[in-house]
């Protein structure tokens, strides 16, 4: 659902449009959050790396730690 909800966020914004309206940073920092509580609890059931089905021994995880590790990038620079 967080999904569909971020695609519905993502379509309404004009990509052509160089401002950045306020609303629009607090749904990605919104977003951002609970993609990182997704992947907290997701690592806190299965393991980081070390368990049999540990959640980076899941490419489909992999992709999903990539992603929100480079998420984090803007807010730290």
């Amino acid at each position: 659902m967080v999904i569909v909800a971020n695609s519905v966020t993502l379509a309404i914004e004009d990509p052509t449009d160089n401002n950045t309206k306020d609303y629009q940073n607090t749904m990605d920092t919104m977003f951002l959050a609970l993609y990182t509580i997704e992947m907290s609890l997701k690592i806190i059931g299965l393991g980081f790396i070390f368990n049999r089905g540990a959640y980076l021994r899941d490419t489909w995880n992999i992709l999903d730690f990539v992603i929100v590790a480079t998420a984090y990038i803007p807010l730290l620079v």
